[in-house]
């Protein structure tokens, strides 16, 4: 009898060994896994337990069969042989016990695990921490936040925490740093993310401003104070008027001040004169051209060669046409070069009268020594004579001097 029951016991041990052996092995693979910082639920910790040694530990406990590799009977041991992952319902430990029967553990016949203490399992390996992974966060840095359209603001992405993936004003970028240039005032906006979630943060406003326009060269207008018929001599004024900016003004090529732009000339000939407004944008050029009256516009001018005999001889009526001529200086010659002048000077050269406009008209009794021969020609240099000669009214003014000197240039 007694020997009947050894072999009953080797028999069960030997059943028990096949049944704990090959298969759950070798479906099994179990990887080793460092997991002690986790802790589970330790009521549910110690329900799951009593499930783990009802199924498993007539296999997976120190000192049997498999226990030696597999050990299950402290949950550190079960996660460091890779059949425990913290939180995770598709752990080995559970899909085991849900397996077909072909490879459910424990093996057949052994009883199946029931529906409410795999349950219980589940809920403790969900118990176990599961670490926290945190959106990222991020600020959105502009270099400068008042730019004139046209230019460029440099975006830069700083961010905090693990960012897996990162938008820029909407567009995926790999480079925290970006550059835009914008047409108008903008936010821009980013968005960085990673598994725990994602993020956004802003850029300050960028305010964009319209460039001023670029300054224009000023423009002028140059008027004389008289434009035509000027008494060749007589004094006009030119003025200047402007628009825009301007800083100095010239007329003439002579400096004129900002609150005076004025210049008084006194033209000999007809010309043209210039002006020239200056300023931020430039140069403005202006104009004015002016006349003078005509004087002696010979309309017959005759060249006499005379040859004196031996009296002395007059040439007379030697013709000037000057219809429209107005010198004012030549009254001053008539006080002695006339009939009723100085006799001497009038025997020289004497003026025969003015026409109604003062236009001298006529020359006469032209004195020439006896047996001289000359060359004349009308009129000789009269404003010469006049600087140095001394009439009976007081001396003769530049003004008049000039009238002369027009005169001759004709």
């Amino acid at each position: 009898m007694k020997i009947l029951i050894q072999l009953a016991v080797i028999s069960a041990l030997l059943f028990a060994y096949n049944n704990c052996t090959g298969q759950f092995q070798s479906y099994h693979e179990g990887v080793q896994k460092d997991l002690s910082s986790t802790t589970g639920d330790p009521v549910l910790e110690t329900d799951a337990q009593k499930v783990i040694a009802k199924y498993c530990y007539s296999c997976h406990a120190n000192g049997a069969a498999l226990g030696g590799v597999y050990g299950f009977e402290d949950y550190l041991n079960i996660e460091s042989q890779g059949f425990l992952i913290r939180g995770d319902l598709s752990s080995r430990l559970i899909t085991s016990m849900e397996d077909t029967d072909a490879n459910r553990m424990p093996e057949p016949p052994a009883a199946r695990v029931t529906p409410q203490e795999i349950q219980v399992v589940k809920d403790w390996v969900l118990s176990f921490s599961v670490p926290i992974i945190n959106p990222p966060t991020c600020q959105l840095l502009a270099d400068k936040t008042n730019i004139l359209v046209g230019d460029t603001v440099t975006l830069t992405l700083v961010t905090n925490g693990q960012v897996d993936s990162a938008m820029i004003a909407g567009v995926p970028v790999s480079n925290t740093i970006v550059q835009k240039t914008p047409s108008s005032d903008i936010t821009y906006s980013a968005q960085v993310t990673n598994s725990g979630g994602s993020n956004t943060c802003q850029s300050p406003k960028i305010v964009v401003s319209t460039p001023p326009p670029s300054p224009t060269a000023p423009t002028c207008q140059l008027q004389a104070s008289l434009k035509s018929n000027i008494i060749p001599g007589d004094p006009i004024t030119l003025t200047v008027s402007y628009t825009g900016s301007v800083s100095t003004i010239k007329i003439n090529n002579q400096s004129v001040t900002m609150a005076n732009p004025k210049l008084t000339v006194s033209p000999l000939n007809g010309t043209t004169y210039d002006a020239v407004v200056s300023g931020t944008g430039g140069n403005g050029v202006c104009s004015v051209s002016v006349t003078t009256k005509p004087t002696a516009q010979l309309t017959k001018y005759e060249f006499y060669r005379a040859k004196i005999g031996p009296s002395n001889q007059s040439v007379d009526d030697m013709l000037i046409s000057c219809p429209t001529c107005n010198p004012a200086a030549y009254p001053r010659c008539i006080e002695c070069h006339s009939s009723g002048g100085d006799p001497k000077a009038d025997n020289i050269l004497s003026f025969q009268k003015l026409d109604p406009l003062g236009n001298f008209n006529r020359l006469k009794n032209i004195k020439i020594p006896n047996g001289t021969t000359m060359n004349l020609t009308i009129p000789s240099k009269l404003s010469a004579h006049a600087s140095g000669h001394k009439p009976k009214s007081p001396p003769y003014s530049t003004q008049e001097i000039n009238h002369l000197k027009a005169f001759e240039n004709h």
